[in-house]
């Protein structure tokens, strides 16, 4: 494909994005409960500059809007303390509950939430920092009432194979080295039918693809974003009409 239909294409996609963002907010009105949105996967797959830009395109398109950033950029606790993944846990459930509450109306997105969590405690059961007696206590909050029935967000899953993954970061760190990312990819894979299960939609996007081509990663991911929403928060009046 040349330069001039690349360009071409990519004016559709945007200019379809525009058309559904104005049905978005419309219908968004109708809505008695929060839409919340789950980015989670591989680090340095592109979870943050996505949520930046959406952030932008729904602000731009005056849609009612809320980030939870990343719990473990203000967890004022050690990573190496035991006490390090029950305090994520914790303060990610009181989050998600006031946000069920205070949230009417509004688009609310996770920068890894209690989903994404999920593969994060399975990893710390097999590094020991965790016991496996309290992740099968941790478990059973998904399974509260308030949880299970008020919680059913839409989730992308972002894979990025290690040595991208290093590559994006500049350089192997404690945890972002092949090994270590490994083994947290299979941990996230092997979750695929738990988080099909909570989620009210999921779409796993590998990254690797887009190396090179931020522009595309955001309009396409953007895209079917707001397609999803907008089939979720579709006018039931005017569809009786």
């Amino acid at each position: 494909m040349d330069n001039k239909a690349e360009a071409t294409k990519m004016q559709q996609k945007m200019n379809f994005i525009q058309k559904n963002t104005k049905q978005i907010k419309e219908n968004l009105k109708e809505n008695n409960t929060p839409i919340f949105i789950e980015l989670m996967g591989t680090p340095k797959s592109g979870k943050t500059t996505l949520t930046k830009s959406l952030k932008k395109l729904f602000e731009k398109s005056e849609i009612d809007i809320d980030i939870r950033r990343e719990t473990a950029e203000y967890n004022p606790i050690s990573k190496e303390a035991e006490s390090y993944n029950l305090w994520m846990i914790l303060e990610l459930f009181k989050n998600l509950i006031e946000d069920i509450e205070n949230g009417k109306g509004k688009i609310i997105i996770y920068d890894r939430g209690i989903i994404d969590r999920i593969a994060w405690l399975n990893l710390a059961v097999q590094d020991g920092s965790i016991a496996e007696s309290d992740w099968e206590a941790i478990k059973r909050l998904y399974d509260l009432k308030t949880i299970r029935e008020r919680y059913k967000p839409i989730v992308y899953g972002f894979y990025t194979t290690p040595e991208l993954s290093i590559e994006r970061k500049g350089r192997p760190g404690k945890f972002v080295n092949v090994q270590s990312l490994n083994t947290y990819n299979e941990k996230f894979l092997s979750e695929q039918n738990n988080i099909r299960r909570i989620a009210s939609a999921y779409k796993l996007i590998k990254t690797d693809s887009y190396q090179g081509k931020i522009e595309d990663f955001i309009v396409d991911c953007s895209l079917n974003l707001t397609e999803v929403l907008k089939s979720l928060t579709k006018n039931k009046e005017l569809e009786e009409k």
